[in-house]
């Protein structure tokens, strides 16, 4: 078939293998198939057929995305947590985790707060974001933080996930010495507190309609100040 597809000018072959013909990934990978990426349902492989032209092939998705929540009360504290494993199991930080396949960010922030200590938000706007390039898996990384508005008070930690949460004082928070010496996190929570005193805005959200895709919507992220 590779011979066909080349004498007839073809130039990139996609090879859906699921996990029931998996017995066939050697032999592909033997014909000049090469891996291009793997779900739990299926392996994905690729051929480039010219001989002298370097494939054009789109690679593989290469960026994850994070969010953290910032949840302030009205006496002015912030949601913390310290999460049960992992290297930042004995840090404060902000709730928060991966957004899923699928997912606008602001309705995962929502989740995941809710998820980690059952106190329930509403998405106001995204404070600021970083992109790190050494994630895990060797991927990009982009982590959002998002202001969110406390619905409930009443804190109920996941105990899977979180060793323990808190209502803790803003000044506080910012004043913990792995946020004070600097770096990206300390940036991060300086654009928040001038956020909250300086009454800074930041990037809204409006879910609208694909036109040219019945029944698809997009998340627009923009700067509420814009004229549209």
């Amino acid at each position: 078939s590779l011979r066909v597809w080349r004498a007839a000018g073809r130039r990139g072959v996609w090879l859906r293998l699921a996990r029931a013909h998996a017995q066939f990934i050697a032999p592909a990978l033997a014909n000049g198939f090469e891996y291009h990426h793997a779900q739990r349902a299926y392996v994905m492989l690729t051929a480039w057929l010219p001989r002298n032209e370097p494939s054009t092939l789109p690679p593989y998705a290469s960026t994850t995305l994070g969010v953290g929540g910032l949840v302030l009360n009205d006496t002015g504290e912030v949601l913390v947590v310290q999460e049960a494993q992992g290297p930042l199991r004995n840090v404060w930080k902000l709730p928060g985790g991966g957004v899923d396949a699928g997912e606008d960010l602001a309705d995962a922030a929502v989740r995941e707060v809710e998820e980690e200590t059952h106190i329930r938000t509403e998405f106001q706007f995204v404070v600021a974001f970083r992109h790190d390039h050494h994630h895990l898996f060797g991927q990009s990384n982009l982590y959002f933080v998002c202001m969110l508005k406390p619905l409930s008070h009443e804190i109920e930690r996941d105990e899977r996930e979180i060793a323990a949460c808190k209502w803790m004082p803003l000044t506080q928070f910012l004043s913990l010495p792995y946020y004070r010496a600097g770096g990206v996190y300390h940036f991060l929570n300086e654009v928040a507190r001038q956020c909250v005193e300086d009454k800074l805005d930041g990037i809204h959200v409006q879910k609208l309609p694909v036109l040219f895709r019945p029944g698809s919507v997009n998340a627009v992220y923009y700067n509420r100040r814009s004229k549209i």
